[in-house]
């Protein structure tokens, strides 16, 4: 009993996600809403673009869900950096969708492992110069993160100033490898006093106009991102504390003397007061459930998959990779020809339901079992008592 009691309780946990106030207020809001997409034109011609690998689908449908919510009239732009045929199949199934391969392989190889976000400054240059002269507004942010409001604030300030730039609660200090400063021609002790905060690596904006910033952030930027001693330094991989692609964007932004917004509404996360759930402009989901917002990403009425969703390839694609999502690892319940796909909290929740069913099934047949052999003695004992 003392063992059920602690098996419940885990799995009690893992069925809880962690949620905030905001969570539970825009589940209700979700779902009395109705959708009318798109609501407007795209006034400030702005572009939201942002990238994700397979690993990240459903952090990546939470923000373009968010992103219909709050501002249903702007288009995304997705980089793919390594999703299955089928997540790239649904994800063109979505309206004002565009999607784009990145090509990693004109990089340098390091710049095919994700873990080094070396692809970020080149996923930024290559936008800046495609829409350069077009007075386009970039704004890119990271597929963990979310709209909690309208972004307006945010396009107005970009327009205005060129660049938008908000902090991290991260210190530059404390979380870069000795040997990106070096390359970046800085000391560590440059930064060993005051409060120089990171700049968020995950949440820019930029205007193709303003060649300053492509002058003084992009260009070196992509120079360091090229060189794997500079973005990702091999002590760095032994690291929790660097932060690659923020730590090179911070000492870059400290150098060029940018401004950089401090507000905590447009970069709050799990970290955050609650009190500013209200006032939110941006939120860091990454892997915390609820993902609210998925349940606001509009489809298209009619979308039919390529005859390639269905192909062997693609199954075997799916069963050999290696998926996390935001409750657990992405587990593959194979038997013969059926597959199911369940992110692993589905499956503990499946395990302890087989649990629940094989124990009964266990009590039951050793109630069973005990009748059988107790049966005749009390029938025996109930004549003897009889006479």
């Amino acid at each position: 009993m003392v063992y059920y009691i602690l098996l419940k309780q885990y799995f009690n946990t893992l069925l809880i996600p962690l949620k905030r106030p905001h969570d539970q207020n825009m589940i209700s809001t979700l779902h009395t809403r109705t959708t009318v997409f798109p609501t407007s034109t795209n006034p400030h011609n702005v572009l939201l673009v942002t990238a994700a690998s397979a690993q990240f689908i459903d952090r990546l449908e939470n923000l373009i869900g968010s992103i219909h919510f709050h501002e249903p009239h702007i288009p995304i732009l997705v980089f793919d950096l390594g999703m299955t045929d089928a997540q790239r199949f649904r994800l063109s199934c979505i309206v004002d969708i565009e999607i784009e391969l990145f090509p990693f392989e004109i990089y340098p190889a390091h710049v095919s492992d994700l873990n080094t976000f070396a692809y970020k400054a080149l996923l930024w240059k290559e936008i800046f110069e495609k829409y350069r002269y077009k007075s386009k507004t970039i704004f890119y942010l990271d597929a963990g993160t979310e709209l909690r409001s309208s972004v307006e604030s945010i396009i107005k300030t970009t327009e205005t100033q060129g660049y938008f730039l908000t902090r991290q609660k991260t210190l530059i200090f404390n979380h870069t490898d000795e040997q990106t400063f070096i390359a970046l021609n800085m000391t560590r002790n440059q930064f060993s006093t005051g409060n120089h905060y990171q700049t968020a690596g995950g949440i820019v904006g930029f205007n193709t106009n303003f060649s300053n910033f492509y002058n003084d952030i992009l260009i070196p930027f992509v120079t360091c991102s090229l060189n794997i001693n500079c973005i990702a330094p091999l002590n760095s991989y032994l690291s929790t504390t660097h932060r690659f692609d923020q730590s090179v964007l911070s000492i870059l932004v400290y150098k060029a003397n940018y401004k950089v917004e401090n507000d905590e509404k447009f970069y709050g996360d799990f970290g955050s007061a609650t009190e500013l759930d209200g006032s939110m402009v941006i939120f860091s989901r990454r892997w915390h459930c609820p993902k609210v917002y998925a349940a606001a990403v509009v489809f298209r009425s009619k979308c039919d998959y390529p005859l390639i969703f269905h192909s062997q390839r693609h199954n075997r694609m799916i069963h050999e990779h290696k998926t996390v999502y935001s409750c657990g690892t992405l587990t593959i319940i194979k038997i013969r020809s059926l597959q199911i796909e369940l992110p692993v909290y589905q499956v503990h929740v499946l395990i302890y339901i087989i649990y629940i069913l094989i124990m009964t099934s266990v009590y039951c047949v050793i109630l069973y079992i005990l009748s059988l052999l107790l049966l005749p003695k009390l029938i025996e004992t109930t004549k003897t008592i009889d006479f």
